[in-house]
Formats: structure tokens, C-alpha cells, sequence
């Protein structure tokens, strides 16, 4: 057993394997308790499998909590739970997701558009 090794060789051959086991097991720390969620709201790994429902796209929940961290779009419906946890309110997450294609090609095309001005400035001069 992996376990055993974690006490001395002197209390190991006092004590049977099988209550070494038994308190290796109790010791461990019990799991935080988590509160129930607000109405309308999800993690965001819900929220990732809201879009595998809805949308049929398979995405991992670090993307979600990479847009929670980095986009400043994605903030305005992001909270904490009472528990800690990052909260989304579903409707306006979903939102967020079918318009995020949009914003890609509107900044897309900024940018295109910015480095066309800029060539045609450098062949002015």
C-alpha cells in the first residue's frame, strides 16, 4: 500500500495496514461546500455546456475562463457567487457568444483597413 509509507517503521509495525489506511483517509480535508446558484446564472463550465447544447460546438472551460480573465466585453456579466465561484448570467453570456464572430470581422477589418493607410502613407513619401 502507497499509504503506509507516510508514518514511521516504528508505529508501522504497531499498527495494523488496515488502520493506517483508515487514518490516512480521515484525515484528508472534507470538500468545500458549494451554494446554490441564483436564477439564470452558471459556472462557466455550465455555461460551456450550454453551447455544446445549443450550438453543437465543443469547447473546453478555459477558453470561457480565459474570456472571463482577458476580454473586456465579457465583464459586464460576470459576478461571484456567494461561495466564491465565477458566475455568468446565461442570457447574456449566450449573447456575447453568437455575436463574438461579428466582432472578429469588425476588428478584422480595422485592422486590415489601419494597415492600408499605413502602406499608402509610406508610399506617399
Amino acid at each position: 500500500m502507497r499509504n503506509v509509507k507516510a508514518f514511521p517503521a516504528k508505529e508501522r509495525t504497531a499498527m495494523s495496514d488496515v488502520n493506517v489506511v483508515e487514518e490516512v483517509v480521515t484525515t484528508k480535508k472534507s470538500k468545500k461546500q458549494k451554494h446554490e446558484l441564483p436564477e439564470g446564472f452558471v459556472t462557466p463550465v455550465g455555461f460551456t455546456k450550454a453551447i455544446k447544447e445549443l450550438f453543437n460546438e465543443d469547447i473546453r472551460p478555459q477558453v470561457i475562463y480565459g474570456n472571463v480573465k482577458n476580454s473586456k466585453s465579457f465583464q459586464e456579466f460576470v459576478s461571484l457567487s456567494t461561495d466564491g465561484r465565477t458566475i455568468l448570467k446565461l442570457d447574456a453570456a449566450l449573447q456575447w457568444w453568437t455575436e463574438k464572430d461579428t466582432r472578429k470581422a469588425e476588428r478584422d477589418a480595422a485592422k486590415a483597413a489601419k494597415a492600408a493607410k499605413a502602406s499608402s502613407a509610406s508610399e506617399g513619401n
